[in-house]
Parts: structure tokens; sequence; C-alpha cells
């Protein structure tokens, strides 16, 4: 009978491990995007790209992509470490002024912000991180 347990708990361990394993090698990594691909999937989708000639520009903090009007989103890919490592949040403010935010995680380098009201207009999508503390460390 105890033999039998220990079999379970071994066949457990190695399978938590497992996970754990393909969990670390299948993280999030930027890859860059390139630039001929971005008009062909924003016109196939009829959407609008807000910022697309940073594809390459890792040297700047960020670069975004998204839709400003119906139900509007922006794609947030962060280049820069000080704000992937300091960041707690991330909140967009829609055109309608709606807001979304999520929160931040360590070695997270992309995240898409979604408004959950469609609207008609067609201003700016803001963007703020904050630290910890609440402090805006980034604003765009």
């Amino acid at each position: 009978m105890i033999k039998k347990n220990r079999n379970w708990i071994i066949l457990f361990i190695g399978i938590a491990i497992m996970v754990w394993i393909s969990d670390y090698f299948t993280e999030d990594r930027y890859t860059a995007i390139p630039e001929t691909i971005i008009p062909k999937v924003a016109n196939a989708e009829n959407t609008q790209s807000l910022d697309y000639t940073l594809v390459h520009d890792v040297d700047r903090p960020t670069q975004t992509i998204g839709r400003r009007n119906g139900y509007s989103y922006v794609a947030l890919f962060l280049h820069d470490e000080h704000i992937r490592t300091e960041g707690q949040t991330i909140t967009a403010i829609f055109p309608n002024q709606h807001t979304q935010t999520q929160t931040m995680h360590p070695g997270k380098t992309s995240y898409i912000l979604v408004s959950n009201h469609s609207n008609g207009d067609t201003g700016a999508i803001r963007l703020e991180i904050r630290d910890k503390q609440g402090n805006v460390i980034y604003e765009q």
C-alpha cells in the first residue's frame, strides 16, 4: 500500500516538474514584425495602425498598434527594462474616456487593452504606466 502511494506521489511530482519546465520555456518573447505585414493586417482587419513605424526601433521605450473607433483597443509592446521591472499597472484611456487597466507581470513584454464600450470617437488613446506607489513612470 505504501509503495503504491509512493509511486503516485513520484508521478505527481514528475508531472508538476514537467509543467513548470514547459511553462518556463514558453514565456512571451519579442520578435520583430516585418514592416510589410502591418499594413496588410490593418487593411484585412479594418483597423488603423497607430504607431507601426516603431516596429524595429527598440531604442524607444514602447511601441503601440491599435484601433481608435468601434471597440477600441491598443496593443502595447514594452522595450524598456525599467518600465517592465518597475511598472505595476497599465491604464489605457480611450477616446470615449472609458479606461481599461491591467496588472503588469515580470518578464511580460506585450499587453492588449480593449475598451468594453463601442464608440464613434477617433481621438487618441492615452496610456499610463504606474509603479507600486501609484506614480506615473511612463505616459503616452
